[in-house]
């Protein structure tokens, strides 16, 4: 009788190479979940950023929701810059371009950006690029006075699903079998806002939203969990 193959270990990957099913609910319900609250927490602060901010920035941009809410509330997509350092992912935005937009392929702790030349940045499940660099290169960029509006996997929810040798990874099974590491740096919240501080950024609103905030039925992995448990974290920054 022939033994039946062991399934191969997970392994670490880019965003490439799950950027094709990253946004199919049906393959990822998880990512549609947290989509959907990240959401609720960036569109109405990006709307009340209408008729005031003059130069906005989507980093790691994705399928983007700034430009969407952005236009939606009257603001010039000339002034709006959307940049990921995925080629692929950056692809879900390329409409944007053709209405106004201008699209950068960049590093979120290198964007290339000059300083001091942003009112607005949005970074909807920015655990990819949690890093110190990273928000370095979000205080350099700001204009004093600029807002970030940032969002992540929730630390208490995040941790359910992952081990000690991966406590910075999140899993992906792709459509062909084959399981994959991601970078996803996600901290409790007083290691995460010590991050924000030695940047130089002043935590001015919080939120955390629970499985209770979706219109839509809940992934799975979001019902695991008690339904007091946040899953998504939004936090509003500030360069003094």
């Amino acid at each position: 009788m022939n033994a039946i193959p062991k399934p191969s270990p997970p392994r670490h990957a880019s965003y490439d190479e799950i950027a094709s099913e990253y946004y199919d609910p049906r393959r990822h319900p998880t990512c549609a979940s947290l989509r959907e609250l990240s959401a609720a927490y960036l569109t109405p602060r990006i709307e009340l950023a209408s008729g005031a901010a003059k130069r906005l920035v989507e980093v790691g941009v994705g399928q983007s929701l700034l430009a969407p809410s952005w236009r939606a509330a009257g603001g010039d997509l000339g002034y709006v810059t959307l940049l990921d350092n995925s080629p692929s992912m950056l692809a879900y935005s390329a409409d944007w371009q053709r209405l106004g937009t201008r699209l950068v392929l960049a590093d979120a702790a290198a964007t290339g950006l000059p300083a001091a030349s942003v009112d607005v940045l949005i970074s909807s499940l920015g655990d990819p690029y949690n890093s110190p660099l990273f928000w370095q290169e979000v205080s350099r960029i700001l204009k004093p006075g600029g807002i970030c509006h940032f969002t992540l996997p929730a630390f208490e929810w995040a941790m359910a699903f992952r081990d000690k040798e991966n406590m910075s990874t999140a899993e992906f099974l792709r459509a062909d079998g084959v399981k994959l590491l991601l970078p996803s740096p996600v901290l409790n919240e007083l290691d995460q806002r010590r991050m924000f501080a030695t940047a130089g950024l002043r935590l001015v609103d919080e939120e955390a939203l629970t499985r209770q905030a979706l219109t839509s039925r809940p992934a799975p992995k979001l019902m695991c969990v008690p339904v007091d448990v946040p899953a998504v974290r939004g936090y509003s920054l500030q360069r003094p």
